[in-house]
């Protein structure tokens, strides 16, 4: 199994905050949704996050200019149409004319990490994460900036940065179980992420089922 997982996230308005389904990639391409296999991150437990600095507005109280807010609506559209580029250019002009808005940032970084540019979507999460220190969806995708970077164990560590903020997130729980199953090769630790996740779906995954079975029969054969 290779592959790594991928959450299509979309912050939409000032404050709010949807996610799409896993699309499943078969590594190294990282941008066409495929069939899913195992891969992802986790290091020792990690502290919980600093409070947020006083000093950084908060998303929840920026208000958008009717311009910026057409153009933030136009980047999301443009997002779940896969139309990246534009995407970019949108949510680089509202980042530029409103630096607080840190969904539009987020977003942003999605955007870079998916059209392949890891150094700058690395930067730009990484400026997110360090304004907005609880925002699990920015982690997530730095874990996926590491694990595409050879970095395991500092994917490992942003995985579970982001469940250390929210133990419900099943995005970063996937993506831990997959870096455990394909990565570092700690199967017993896979198992219990895959397990993890599946319980905190409505509906069982049956991609990740098949792996749980083909994962358990590693486990016993010792491989």
């Amino acid at each position: 199994m290779v592959g790594v997982v991928v959450s299509v996230s979309v912050l939409n308005g000032c404050g709010s905050t949807s996610t799409l389904p896993d699309a499943r990639k078969p590594a190294p391409a990282v941008t066409a949704p495929s069939n899913k296999p195992p891969v992802t991150p986790t290091p020792a437990p990690v502290s919980a996050p600093a409070a947020p600095k006083p000093s950084v507005p908060s998303s929840a109280g920026a208000q958008l200019d009717a311009q910026s807010q057409k153009g933030y609506q136009a980047a999301l559209a443009a997002m779940q149409n896969k139309q990246d580029a534009n995407a970019e250019a949108l949510l680089t002009a509202v980042v530029k004319a409103h630096p607080e808005f840190v969904e539009a940032r987020t977003n942003l970084g999605i955007v870079l990490f998916r059209l392949g540019r890891y150094p700058r979507a690395e930067e730009e999460l990484k400026r997110v994460v360090s304004d907005d220190p609880n925002n699990i969806v920015a982690y997530n995708y730095l874990g996926l900036v590491n694990r595409i970077n050879g970095l395991f164990a500092e994917s490992k560590v942003m995985y579970l940065q982001a469940l250390n903020i929210n133990a419900n997130y099943a995005n970063a729980q996937l993506n831990l179980g997959i870096l455990y199953d394909l990565y570092l090769r700690d199967l017993p630790k896979a198992m219990e992420s895959y397990l993890r996740y599946q319980k905190l779906l409505p509906q069982e995954d049956k991609d990740v089922a098949k792996w749980i079975v083909d994962l358990k029969r590693r486990i016993e054969s010792g491989k």
